[in-house]
């Protein structure tokens, strides 16, 4: 068993995303890799991680895609979410499913507070999308 507070997990500021061959920059997001594939010994068959993100007033992870799967969950504040087929707004305790290649962006709206989530995302690619990057790659 592995067990991990997420005061003992390192912060890491989102910088960018990809989307249709250009760089984005998003903004007053970090990230905490609370389970991912460097983990643990062979013991553990890591086919997911889990990811807990921090979304200051007014952050955004602009519109972009992937070959995985990702599931987020809201825990505090509320969120816009847009794909190129709708926009919804989510709030504590609603579940976003993301398809692999599905356009998607999540934004806090609010000026005044930040929102979190979990998202958890399988590893098609093993190591290659579901480690922390290192630090030659942050």
């Amino acid at each position: 068993m592995i067990v991990r507070n997420i005061k003992d997990v390192e912060a890491i500021r989102a910088k960018e995303v990809q989307y249709q061959g250009k760089a984005y920059e998003v903004k007053g997001t970090s990230l905490r890799w609370m389970v991912h594939s460097e983990l643990g010994g062979p013991e553990y068959k890591h086919n997911y991680a889990i990811r807990y993100f921090t979304m200051e007033p007014g952050g955004i992870v602009p519109m972009h895609s992937h070959d995985y799967v990702q599931a987020a969950f809201v825990l505090s504040g509320a969120l816009l979410v847009t794909t190129d087929k709708e926009e919804r707004k989510v709030e504590p305790g609603d579940v976003i499913y993301i398809p692999s290649y599905e356009s998607h962006e999540f934004k806090n709206t609010s000026q005044t507070e930040e929102a979190t989530f979990t998202c958890t995302i399988d590893c098609p690619r093993g190591k290659a999308n579901c480690s922390p990057p290192s630090e030659s790659s942050s």
